[in-house]
């Protein structure tokens, strides 16, 4: 007999697929990986808007030209984070530039400033980030759900209170 026809069928949909669920996440934690949705277009078309990128911990040392990374950089008394490739490495500076702009940064990255390599990307998932910030998002993501959920909670607590 096949262990998977032993469990009960409950128990791969609120034991198994929950653990996965909760091992990646600890994974991701674990090793630092962090998410970022994208706001420019700089990185077109490698890079959209549509994406959100998978940003892994990157020792500086080991940065070369053409690799894509996240920093921080200082606007207007702003700190943001960018991302952009690597087109020059010099004395513990990075030189990055946009590939969807003409010329190179006109700024210096430091080592220290470092994010984080990107480590891949999720295409169209940041689409859903910026629906949730729309009027018609919050009503569909957050507020419907919620209507949900708690109308189901009040038809079980009348169902058991019979």
């Amino acid at each position: 007999m096949n262990w998977i026809e032993v469990l009960p069928a409950f128990t791969m949909k609120k034991i198994i697929i929950p653990g996965i669920i909760a091992a990646i996440i600890i994974l991701f934690f674990y090793l630092n990986i962090s998410f970022l949705t994208v706001t420019g277009t700089s990185m077109a078309p490698a890079i959209t808007e549509k994406d959100v990128l998978i940003i892994a911990p990157a020792d500086p040392a080991s940065l070369k030209i053409g690799d894509v990374i996240s920093y921080y950089h200082e606007v207007d008394g702003k700190t943001f984070v960018f991302t952009h490739r690597i087109v020059k490495i010099e004395n513990n500076i990075i030189k990055t530039k946009g590939d969807f702009m003409p010329e190179a940064d006109g700024y210096d990255v430091k080592f220290e400033d470092v994010r984080g390599k990107v480590a891949g990307k999720i295409p169209y998932l940041g689409l859903l980030p910026r629906f949730a910030r729309t009027t018609s998002g919050y009503l569909l993501l957050i507020l419907f759900p919620a209507f949900i959920l708690i109308t189901n909670e009040i038809i079980k607590i009348r169902r058991y209170s019979q």
